[in-house]
């Protein structure tokens, strides 16, 4: 599975009723109630494509600027983010079921094969080696440590989903 998709598929959910729920906001907000196949194949595609658009961005802008600098970029991503969800999701009706954490692990460890697991696990150890020695070279060391402590948070999700992977298998 493409790892844009992958990141995009844990927004869907088909509650009791058979209905197919789109979470734009993961954990953090409302889902809705798609009215087509159609749609969903529409988000899937957009979102993907705004995934890639995102990360083909930063790394064009972190290669031409400071690391430091590339912080700006965010803001307008997420507006970005924001504009596209309410385009995507007008007409759409509101749902009442939540997701919870727990829930949304479970559903990415089966939905995951192992070695996706196993690569970005060990993306992850990368991109912490990556940040100890930014902040052993005394470079950006507050930034080196925000993103140090973000990739062991990362390296936790994955040793978590592959640990529930291998529990459900």
């Amino acid at each position: 599975m493409k790892i844009a998709k992958f990141l995009v598929s844990s927004s869907f959910r088909i509650n009791d009723k058979g209905d197919t729920l789109y979470y734009p906001w993961g954990l953090f907000g409302s889902g809705y109630i798609l009215d087509t196949p159609a749609r969903k194949k529409k988000i899937t595609y957009v979102s993907s494509a705004m995934t890639v658009a995102a990360v083909a961005i930063i790394i064009v802008v972190y290669n031409k600027v400071e690391l430091v600098e590339i912080w700006w970029l965010l803001p307008p991503i997420w507006l970005c983010h924001l504009f596209v969800t309410k385009w995507l999701t007008g007409g759409l009706t509101k749902t009442t079921d939540k997701i919870t954490f727990r829930q949304n692990l479970n559903e990415q460890a089966m939905k995951a094969g192992f070695a996706f697991l196993i690569f970005m696990l060990i993306l992850s150890i990368g991109m912490m080696a990556m940040f100890i020695w930014i902040i052993s070279i005394n470079s950006y060391s507050t930034t080196g440590l925000l993103m140090l402590m973000a990739s062991f948070a990362s390296c936790f999700l994955w040793v978590t989903l592959i640990l529930k992977k291998a529990k459900h298998t």
